[in-house]
């Protein structure tokens, strides 16, 4: 954080994050009390993520083609108009669930494009010696946006209502938009395979995926996200099982990323260690179940709460760790594509995970559907821990 450019552009990421949480917070409560059904949360959070299935392959393609700055100032020029509809719509009626569902879908495809392009170019706004620790910064600034932001926005809805979160979250864009427009353009060279690269997108992939430890990454990814991830996403279901308001929904939000930022230095000392980062990783899993069940035991909100704070330690364990790998592990020139993959693989388990959870949820009691999830993603965290003594390459 001692470099400027790196600063600037954090700073700005963390804003525009911030602005997202609100958006979030909003948007599944005014889901969750228009149609009173977890399913329906999770339906919303699978909107938002089908276009990532896509646009975060394609987005890691053209970060390793293209400039990286210019790209991210086109998608986020497109990302500051579906939440400025949300705003001028809620402030002239009240929101029917199907303008949420189409806006969220429509921001959602630049968003899942930009994705990749600002992770690939945040570690290179450092000197090459401090790349492994710009990636833990970055998820820093992430985890202060995500504890931050989910409980201003709970506090606006109850207080003002949710057009100013929808609005506040259009503003937040002009931020990054702003710092990207000021950024060197030494600090923004394209990807090493250039404009003219030979090597196709489909060839590209699977030269990543060919790398045994990002594969089994992937793998673990794909199991938190499909298991443990989606929680946060119908957490207006849990939240109504321990109390009412959009208040306490943003506090249980907040609670997953302070846990992420108290897990942060874990993650740096297990990577300055050269911890194999198969066995942080299924460590990560194993845990996240255990914490799963005993959140499916508990009645308590402040209980609740300190659970949720532990799971957002393990997501932090795990994202941080595969970001790392997936960065520097990759075949030259490939790292954005890595990205990708990584991205659309946590978006395509959250998409599976919401809409399956959120339906057995209605169906079966959310007590009982996170007691059972948390028991499969207990048995499959010993998968990678076990062929992490094998691949023993460090994150």
């Amino acid at each position: 954080m001692r470099h400027g450019v790196f600063r600037r552009f954090i700073l700005a990421r963390a804003l525009s994050q911030l602005g997202g949480w609100m958006q979030v917070v909003a948007a599944g409560w005014m889901i969750y009390k228009l149609t009173g059904s977890a399913a329906a949360v999770g339906v919303l959070a699978a909107i938002q993520k089908v276009p990532t299935l896509a646009g975060t392959p394609l987005g890691g393609a053209l970060a390793d083609r293209y400039d990286r700055r210019r790209l991210a100032l086109r998608t986020l020029s497109l990302q500051v108009i579906p939440p400025t509809l949300l705003a001028l719509l809620a402030l002239d009626h009240e929101l029917h669930a199907y303008e949420i569902y189409a806006l969220v879908f429509l921001g959602a495809i630049p968003s899942a494009v930009t994705s990749p392009v600002l992770s690939e170019l945040a570690p290179n706004l450092v000197p090459e010696p401090i790349q492994r620790r710009a990636v833990a910064d970055a998820a820093v600034a992430f985890n202060v946006a995500r504890s931050v932001g989910p409980a201003i926005g709970g506090g606006l809805v109850v207080a003002i209502g949710v057009p100013v979160a929808f609005a506040l979250n259009a503003v937040s864009f002009v931020g990054v938009i702003v710092m990207l427009r000021s950024l060197p353009h030494d600090h923004a060279k394209r990807g090493r395979l250039g404009r003219r690269g030979t090597m196709s997108f489909g060839a590209a992939a699977r030269a990543v995926l060919r790398r045994p430890l990002i594969r089994m990454v992937l793998i673990a990814v794909l199991a938190f996200f499909v298991y443990v991830a989606p929680i946060q996403q119908i957490m207006p279901a849990i939240s109504a099982e321990h109390g009412e308001g959009a208040g306490l929904l943003g506090v249980f939000l907040s609670a997953l990323a302070v846990g992420g930022l108290s897990a942060n230095p874990l993650v740096r000392r297990l990577n300055d260690r050269a911890t194999p980062a198969l066995l942080m990783i299924g460590a990560a899993v194993s845990l996240s179940g255990l914490l799963m069940i005993a959140l499916g035991l508990s009645h308590d909100p402040v209980l609740a709460w300190v659970i949720l704070f532990f799971i957002g330690g393990t997501w932090e364990v795990l994202w941080v760790t595969a970001w790392t790998t997936a960065h520097f592990r990759s075949p030259e020139g490939l790292s954005g594509e890595a990205m990708g993959l990584l991205f659309m693989t946590s978006s395509l388990g959250v998409t599976v995970g919401a809409l399956a959870l959120g339906q057995l949820f209605d169906t079966f009691g959310v007590e009982d559907v996170l007691i059972g999830a948390g028991s499969v993603v207990l048995a499959l965290g010993v998968i990678p821990a076990l062929v992490g003594r094998r691949l023993s390459d460090p994150a």
